[in-house]
Formats: C-alpha cells, sequence, structure tokens
C-alpha cells in the first residue's frame, strides 16, 4: 500500500512537469508533515533553469530544468535541508535530453548536510529525459530519487508513448496521458491541462483545463478555468473565465469574467461578466438567458448586479431583502424593485363589495354586508377626516340635524355618491392660493396669473403636423398660424419643385446646361480652323478672331542693297535682312561736321598722304 501511494504522489510531478504549455510552468507541489510543527497544504513553487554548467540550487526554488546538452559532468550544489520544511521537494528535470551516460547531473550537499546519508556527491540524472526528486528532512538531510528507477520511491520502471507516462509499481501501471504534445520553446507560466486539453502553442498563463478540448483555440488567454468535454472550447483571448461542464461556454471567444456551471450553461454567451447555471442546449444566447435555470450579470458594484431565476423560487424557510426582515413589513414595489418596507393604505385599491363590508362603530356606524352608514349626532364642533382611499361603494350617510349644524353644513339631505382624498382643518370661506412656478399668483376664489418669460417650451406648445411651419397667413396682427410647406410656396410666389440643385440653361456664346457643375461649349466663329501665313486678323470687341487670312509677304530673307547715307530711303522689297547682315556705308556722302572730331592715327606708319582731308581750327589729329 506504502508502495502505491508513493507512485501516486511521484506520478503528478511527471504530469505537471511535461503537461499544457510547457516545462516552465508551475508544479503543484505537496506540502505535508506527520507532526505538528507545521501544517498541510500545497503551494507553487518556483522554476530555475540551468544550462551547461555547475551552479547553486536557491533555496526559493522547487524545480530545477535543464536546457543545454551537457558537454561534462555538471553537479547541482543543494541549498540548506533546514531552509525547506519536512517532505518538501526540488525536481531535477531534463526534457530537452541534455543528460547522457557520460556528461552526468549530480547534487552535492551544502554545509554539513547529507545526501543519501553520506558527505559525497550523489548522481542523480545518467540518462536523457528523465527527471528526479530530491526530498528535505527539514534538518540537515536530503533523499535523492531517480524517477528513472530509484529504490524506495515504489516505481520500478518509467516507460513511454507518444504523449503519454507509465510509472510501474510493483502492484500494477497507470498511465498518464500528456496531449497536446510539449515542446521545449514554451514561454507561458503555471497552465495546467489535462486529458487532450489545452493549446500547446499558446500564450496564457494560469490557466487550468480538464476534457478533450477544453480551452482548445486559447492563445493569450490567462486565468481560465475549464472542466468538461469542449469547456470553453473556442477561447483565444477571454480571462478570468470558469466554465464546468460539457460544453460550457464552450462559444465564447473574448469575453472575460464568466462563470457557468452545468452541461451547456451558458454555451452561447460570447460577451463579459455573466452567470449560468443550466444543464439544457437552449440554442442561442437569448435561450441561454432566458432559460438557464439562474442567468445574472457580474458588476463591481453590487446594486447593478442581477440575478434571475427561470423557474418557480420556494423558500422552506424565508427570504430577507438587504439582511433584514421588519417586523409587519413586506416586499412593496417602487415602480423599479422590490424593497423592505411597510404596507400603505393606498396599497388597498380597487373596490370593495357590499358583502364585504365590515360593521362600523363609533361616530359612523352600519351592519355588516351593508353599504348605508349613519353618521351619530354627538360630534365635535369640528371633525377631520383622513380618508384617502377611494370607495365605489356608494355608502348612504344619514345625516343628524345636530350634526349638520356643527359642522356648518346647514340643511343636507341624504348624501351619496364617490368620496375621495384626504380633508382636514376648518376650510371656511375662500382658501388663499398661491401659484409658482411657471405660472404665478396668489389670490382667493378668482385671480390674475402670470406666464413667466421662457416659460413657454416648445414641448409645451400645441402639436404640429410634419413639414409645416408657423407663420401668419391671414392679413392683421393675430395669433400665429401652422402652414404647410405648399402654402408658403405659393405666398413666396415659387413654381415648380424647387427642391435641390436647380438646372441652369446658358445661351448665346456660351452654351449648356445642368445642375451645380456642368460643362459648357464656346460658340463657333466664322474662321476656318487652319494654319495662316503672315495672317492679316479681324478681332470683335468681344476679343474674338471672326476672320482670318493668309498676307502677300514672302517671308524671304536676303543681304543688304542699299547703302547708308545722310537720309532714309524708302524701299519696296518684300523680304527681310538677315540677322548677321550690315548695309555698307556710302563713301560719296559729303558731311557737313560741326564741333570737334577726333582721328586716332592708326599706327606710326600710317600717313594722311593721299588723303584729302579737310580740317577746320577746330578739328585734332
Amino acid at each position: 500500500m506504502k508502495k502505491i501511494l508513493s507512485a501516486l504522489l511521484l506520478i503528478p510531478v511527471i504530469a505537471f512537469g511535461q503537461a499544457g504549455q510547457g516545462i516552465n510552468n508551475g508544479y503543484l507541489q505537496g506540502d505535508v508533515r506527520t507532526d505538528n510543527k507545521q501544517g498541510t497544504g500545497f503551494f507553487i513553487g518556483h522554476v530555475q533553469t540551468v544550462g551547461d554548467a555547475s551552479v547553486a540550487i536557491t533555496a526559493d526554488v522547487d524545480t530545477v530544468r535543464l536546457t543545454t546538452t551537457l558537454t561534462a559532468p555538471r553537479v547541482l550544489t543543494l541549498p540548506a535541508a533546514s531552509a525547506f520544511k519536512t517532505n518538501r521537494t526540488i525536481r531535477i528535470l531534463d526534457p530537452i535530453g541534455a543528460v547522457s551516460s557520460t556528461n552526468t547531473i549530480s547534487v552535492a550537499r551544502a554545509g554539513s548536510d547529507t545526501v543519501n546519508g553520506g558527505t559525497s556527491n550523489v548522481v542523480a540524472l545518467a540518462n536523457p529525459y528523465l527527471s528526479a526528486v530530491i526530498t528535505s528532512d527539514g534538518t540537515s538531510q536530503w533523499a535523492s530519487t531517480s524517477l528513472g528507477g530509484g529504490s524506495g520511491s515504489g516505481v520500478s520502471s518509467i516507460t513511454g508513448t507518444t504523449n503519454q507516462i507509465i510509472a510501474s509499481a510493483s502492484t500494477g501501471a497507470v498511465t498518464l496521458s500528456l496531449s497536446p504534445a510539449v515542446t521545449g520553446s514554451q514561454v507561458s507560466l503555471f497552465n495546467y491541462y489535462f486529458g487532450n486539453a489545452g493549446n500547446s502553442t499558446g500564450t496564457g498563463s494560469y490557466n487550468t483545463a480538464t476534457g478533450l478540448n477544453a480551452l482548445h483555440g486559447n492563445t493569450t488567454g490567462s486565468d481560465n478555468t475549464a472542466v468538461g468535454v469542449s469547456a470553453l472550447y473556442i477561447n483565444t483571448t477571454g480571462a478570468n473565465n470558469t466554465a464546468i461542464g460539457f460544453e460550457a461556454l464552450t462559444n465564447n471567444i473574448t469575453g472575460s469574467g464568466n462563470v457557468a456551471l452545468g452541461n451547456y450553461a451558458g454555451a452561447y454567451e460570447t460577451g463579459s461578466n455573466d452567470f449560468y447555471v443550466d444543464n439544457q442546449n437552449r440554442t442561442n444566447t437569448a435561450g441561454d438567458k432566458a432559460g438557464a435555470l439562474l442567468y445574472g450579470t457580474f458588476n463591481a458594484t453590487p446594486s447593478s448586479q442581477q440575478l434571475t431565476v427561470n423557474g418557480i423560487l420556494n423558500s422552506l424557510v424565508g427570504f430577507r431583502i438587504g439582511n433584514a426582515a421588519t417586523s409587519g413589513h413586506v416586499p412593496r414595489g417602487n415602480g423599479t424593485n422590490y424593497v423592505d418596507a411597510q404596507l400603505a393604505f393606498s396599497d388597498l385599491g380597487g373596490s370593495i363589495a357590499a358583502g364585504q363590508m365590515i360593521a362600523f362603530t363609533g361616530d359612523v356606524t352600519n351592519s355588516a354586508g351593508a353599504v348605508a352608514m349613519t353618521l351619530t349626532a354627538a360630534q365635535p364642533a369640528v371633525h377631520t377626516w383622513a380618508l384617502a382611499q377611494t370607495f365605489t361603494v356608494a355608502p348612504v350617510f344619514t345625516d343628524q340635524s345636530g350634526t349638520r349644524t356643527a359642522l356648518g353644513l346647514g340643511t343636507l339631505a341624504t348624501q351619496s355618491g364617490t368620496f375621495s382624498g384626504t380633508s382636514s382643518g376648518t376650510n371656511t370661506g375662500d382658501q388663499t392660493i398661491t401659484l409658482t412656478g411657471d405660472v404665478t399668483g396668489s389670490g382667493t376664489g378668482s385671480f390674475a396669473a402670470t406666464i413667466a418669460n421662457s416659460a413657454v417650451t416648445l414641448a409645451k406648445t400645441a402639436n404640429m403636423a410634419t413639414a409645416s411651419l408657423v407663420y401668419r397667413k391671414t392679413a392683421g396682427s393675430g395669433a400665429p398660424e401652422i402652414n404647410t410647406l405648399a402654402t408658403l410656396k405659393t405666398d413666396l410666389g415659387l413654381t415648380g419643385t424647387n427642391s435641390g440643385d436647380q438646372t441652369i440653361t446658358l445661351t448665346g456664346d456660351v452654351t449648356g446646361t445642368g445642375t451645380g457643375s456642368f460643362a459648357t461649349t464656346l460658340a463657333n466663329t466664322a474662321v476656318t480652323p487652319a494654319s495662316y501665313t503672315n495672317t492679316n486678323l479681324t478681332v470683335d470687341a468681344k476679343g474674338r478672331i471672326t476672320a482670318a487670312s493668309n498676307g502677300s509677304g514672302s517671308g524671304t530673307l536676303g543681304n543688304p542693297t542699299a547703302l547708308v547715307g545722310l537720309t532714309a530711303v524708302n524701299g519696296s522689297s518684300t523680304s527681310g535682312m538677315r540677322a548677321d547682315a550690315a548695309p555698307a556705308l556710302d563713301q560719296s556722302i559729303s558731311p557737313t561736321w560741326t564741333g570737334f572730331h577726333t582721328f586716332k592715327q592708326l599706327d606710326s606708319g600710317t600717313s594722311f598722304t593721299g588723303i584729302a582731308a579737310q580740317l577746320d581750327r577746330k578739328s585734332v589729329v
């Protein structure tokens, strides 16, 4: 029996280490003592990752995960055993096959502690893909057990297939299915998935799922609990949901803060902060809300929460409103909720049949079942009435002469009818009435009242028909009148539809038609479109070319033929002179020179010999 119990205690170590989102998740660990020094319970420890190196294990760690293939034997130094409670353990996991028969993992004691009763290092892992458990006695001793077949653990062997671990004990075998498959690259924390639940590629944390396809589509959603086949099946980013039951909250994708208990509970809910208790498939969200035994909404403000019971609510003991049940009070509706309140006389509405009348004694008397009432003669001078209830039984009061006189009623014949309201006080003569608010005034009997400025809002005026407006059509001063748009159109002399953009037509030199923006056409002139040479043009006052023709110029260029003299010469040629041409100077000109003229001797070898030159006395050479 002890071996079976030991095997069952050790198997969850592997299941928690391999299931769901990866080896670096948190691990649930039992904290059990048989003495009275420490209580029993469970806690979540921390994970320390170790590469290809010898390191010390810190005291706040309960799981060591190897992350790099070892190239040599490595030693992990344990913390002091006294830093751990009795039976608290450290797990050493090799999920990537880092260990080999030559490159092993050993554990070393701290200080004067012992490991397996000795002071030497103890090999904890000597084969890949296994794990070891190191247990403290809470004082100074550690016990190392390899889950590959150590002594004293109650487990004789561990084998496995795809996504399964089979831990065999002397009394049989227990199979733990680990699905979906686990990879060494998962980075989420503290997810626990059992029975083909969860999403191995998701990054959400602190999720728990049990059952086929529970939380199957979860990606980044965290803090979800799904128990049951397909519970929270397509949830992706929704968080803080609790779904317990077959297909509970199965259609939720992004909703958060929902609680659903029972098969199909909230199966079609996609929102947040809803509560369901149900066991029926209600087909759609409306059916969930209207058919679930309990449906409610959560809110941080208690008064904004609600709970609907879709059924008959029976209580064998009773119930309270506001945690109170005041004597003489009843649940009384206030138009919004039922509250704990005293029953008012106004709550007793309706008619009283003659057969239900009770017997009155005292100032007003009658017989049970009779509607005729008698007012006794012995009445005080002033009588106060405080009947707020309307009686429709038409009671008959037989007045006594003494009472009539005392009440100031004079001669009063037999009176019948309906009495309602409350009457009290003397009420003699006209009473002064004061009006306040939008209408003010004060007086007795008939008096003038004043409507305050701006008090008459549009809501307080008479109703108007659709497509009408207020203006006075009737000649002369008087009250405003309501008229239709058709009447206004007639009064303004408008014809046609006159709705939206109006059609515009252009004529004359520019033509076109349309509404808003439209294309126009410039009218053609008599000029034939063409290319003209030495063009003769006619332009009208509007800047339009109304005539065009070829000119008579030849359009040719030539060299100059005339000479430059002292007088202008009118030419007759139709050709132009080239840009680089220049006419010759007429050497036969006989100018009359006045003023000073300077002739520059070009060089020393030049003389005026042979040059006829006539210089006056003002000339300078």
